[in-house]
């Protein structure tokens, strides 16, 4: 499965999360977390790793409320969330 490769600068006044989660080895968890601004500055990136990997779909959905709560806590309020996992990214339009 191939995804696009590009990346759009959100419209002024918005800022951008991109996020990612993965297994790292047989010790855990790691997740990214990166916001940007409306001319690609990066305003806020954040990492954490942990034990107790517990998949890829709720990974990625841990990660995604990570990032948010970042954002929220530092008074970011108009947030595009963007991720490739699709399965998520589905959920959230379906605000379900």
């Amino acid at each position: 499965m191939s995804y696009p490769c590009s990346w759009r600068l959100p419209d002024p006044g918005i800022y951008k999360l991109n996020f990612d989660a993965g297994q790292v080895g047989n010790l855990g968890k790691g997740w990214g977390a990166i916001i940007r601004n409306h001319i690609g500055d990066i305003i806020l990136a954040a990492t954490e790793q942990g034990p107790s990997f517990k998949g890829p779909d709720i990974e990625e959905a841990l990660v995604c409320l990570f990032g948010v709560k970042y954002a929220l806590e530092s008074g970011i309020k108009n947030l595009i969330i963007e991720g490739i996992c699709l399965s998520l990214i589905n959920s959230l339009k379906k605000k379900r």
